[in-house]
């Protein structure tokens, strides 16, 4: 399935299995386990990655103002 996950003054931190993720963040700095390769798209202010992890069977899409991304 897809979930979409987003918040304004907070951070995500999230454990992932069989899970191609899109995320972005304004003011926040993304920390991903070495395993995790994510692509990532130029801005001038923030981040825009993309990723999975093997069989991705999920579909996750983050999105931070002023927070950090953790994915375990």
């Amino acid at each position: 399935g897809q979930l979409n996950l987003s918040t304004i003054n907070g951070e995500i931190d999230l454990e992932m299995k069989n899970t191609s993720l899109t995320l972005e963040t304004i003011h926040g700095n993304v920390f991903a386990r070495e395993n995790l390769e994510l692509e990532t798209e130029e801005r001038v202010v923030g981040h825009k990655m993309s990723g999975s992890t093997d069989q991705a069977t999920n579909s996750l899409k983050l999105k931070t103002i002023n927070g950090n991304i953790y994915l375990r």
